[in-house]
């Protein structure tokens, strides 16, 4: 204050420019908070996605490994007089129960994919279609042996919520690996 009891122009200023600069980094820190937010959501999202498709592709990988042999078992059974036609039956039996399980784990999987898409991200709609051929009635297309068809050695799939994208690639192989590369939405 001057001698007339004014305030003076630079504490006012100073006052005004240091809310200002506060309010600013105050802003700053609450966008980078929810930025870091939206990053966990996404690579907790991106796990239980992941998670999910190992443990679809396991279980039908043991199925299709039980289905190959008794497919196999089946012809060899033929050559063994007396009770061939009996395990002939029997195999064909455990083949169709076999395939039906898997038809399970496919309804189990795609009932976990949704009630993770009930999360805070949206799975792509290629996780639906499973790393297996489905026909329009939502069975497995089956090859020559009876198992179950893969769509090929990689899978692609996408995973997003508000900010931030996964590109995940499914491989198959003697390990079955995941590879994810994320990326971030612009606006």
């Amino acid at each position: 204050m001057n001698e007339n009891g004014q305030s003076s122009l630079f504490p006012i200023v100073v006052l005004f420019t240091s809310s200002l600069l506060a309010l600013l980094i105050t802003k700053k820190s609450l966008y980078q908070y929810l930025v870091i937010q939206k990053n966990q959501d996404i690579h907790l999202c991106t796990k239980q996605v992941n998670g999910a498709v190992t443990r679809f592709t396991r279980k039908v990988e043991f199925t299709n490994n039980l289905i190959y042999i008794a497919h196999k078992g089946k012809h060899i059974t033929q050559f063994i007089p007396g009770i061939g036609l009996l395990t002939k039956l029997s195999i064909r039996q455990s083949i169709t129960l076999l395939k039906k399980v898997q038809l399970k784990y496919l309804f189990s999987y795609l009932k976990e994919i949704r009630s993770i898409s009930e999360f805070k991200c949206k799975p792509n709609l290629s996780l639906l279609k499973s790393p297996y051929k489905l026909k329009m009635n939502f069975s497995f297309s089956r090859d020559k042996h009876q198992r179950a068809a893969k769509r090929g050695k990689k899978w692609h799939y996408l995973i997003s919520n508000k900010a931030f994208m996964t590109s995940n690639v499914f491989i198959f192989g003697r390990k079955n690996r995941i590879k994810s590369r994320k990326y971030q939405i612009l606006k």
